[in-house]
Formats: C-alpha cells, sequence, structure tokens
C-alpha cells in the first residue's frame, strides 16, 4: 500500500481510497500509534479499517487538504527546462497529492515541480510513464524513484534550477 501511495497507482490504477486513507492517518496519529491502532484492526476486522471516528477524522482531512490544494494550485508556474514541461509551485506538505492533483489538473506537464525552501527540498512527481523523474532530478544532486523522487535544496541547487527555468522562458 506504500508503494500504491507514493506512486499514485491507488488513484490511477487500482481507484483504491484505503492507501491515501492510510497515509493520513499516519501523519495524523504519528508512526507509532499508526502502528499499534492500525495493527488491532488489522488482526481483526480487516474489512472495516476505519471506525466512525477515524471516517469523520479522515474527511475533515480532505477537506483541509482540499482547501490548500486550492490555495496552492493559484501560484502555479508552468515553463519547460530540458525538452520537459513542468509545473511548478512551492508547497510544504502534501508533495504526493498535490504531485498527482496537479499532474491530472494540468495535463500538459511532464513533472510536477514541489518546492519546499523552509524543508530546504524540491520534490519531482509524474503520472506520464515515459517520463522518469529520478533521471531529472539527478542534474540537482537529487533521485529516487521514476515517478517520485526529490533532491535537497541549497544555494547552489535553487541557483541552477532558477537559471534553468527562467533561462528556459528566453
Amino acid at each position: 500500500m506504500v508503494r500504491e501511495y507514493d506512486t499514485w497507482e491507488w488513484h490511477n490504477v487500482y481507484n483504491d481510497i484505503y492507501p491515501k486513507h492510510l497515509n493520513d492517518l499516519f501523519i495524523i496519529y504519528g508512526g507509532r500509534r499508526f502502528v499499534e491502532h492500525i495493527s488491532y484492526y488489522l488482526e481483526r476486522v480487516y474489512n472495516s479499517i476505519f471506525n466512525s471516528k477515524e471516517e469523520l477524522v479522515l474527511d475533515l482531512e480532505k477537506e483541509r487538504i482540499d482547501r490548500y490544494y486550492r490555495q496552492k494550485k493559484k501560484g502555479v508556474v508552468i515553463r519547460q527546462v530540458d525538452g520537459f514541461n513542468l509545473c511548478i509551485v512551492h508547497a510544504d506538505k502534501y508533495h504526493s497529492e498535490s504531485g498527482m492533483r496537479l499532474g491530472e489538473d494540468f495535463p500538459e506537464a511532464d513533472i510536477v515541480v514541489i518546492m519546499n525552501i523552509g524543508d530546504n527540498k524540491m520534490s519531482f512527481r509524474t503520472a506520464k510513464p515515459d517520463v522518469d523523474v529520478s533521471e531529472f532530478a539527478k542534474q540537482y544532486g537529487g533521485g529516487g524513484h521514476a515517478q517520485s523522487s526529490g533532491a535537497p535544496v541549497n544555494r547552489t541547487v535553487i541557483e541552477k534550477f532558477l537559471r534553468d527555468v527562467f533561462d528556459a522562458k528566453d
């Protein structure tokens, strides 16, 4: 389920909301409490993983994520770099979900770039099977998976990225 969430298979292939909900609860509960809590359900009642309180919490979390996403979507910049159409946004959370949604809302984008200057990282996402963001990330000192990669942000990396983005405009 972790891979399904990270690679968006939960949405793009299986249309199964459970991996996303489990990820949301992991963030809300924290690692230790999540494992203790979910283990109880997995051992006893696999088909009823979420109780009514958790369903409510997940609904509230979905509303919060939706508000956050709508706000971030307003700040998107589309640019071409190295032959790729980039959808660039600044976001400090919900990288996987934001990447997936931006890819859907901006189908012309090959790569979604999520800048998080405060945490000194950039995330790269794609839902396109012919695009390998881990290769793109290497030029910024990063790497990862074909559909989900990242790079650390330092002065050198950010200057190179900004040069690449703004030089591509000319």
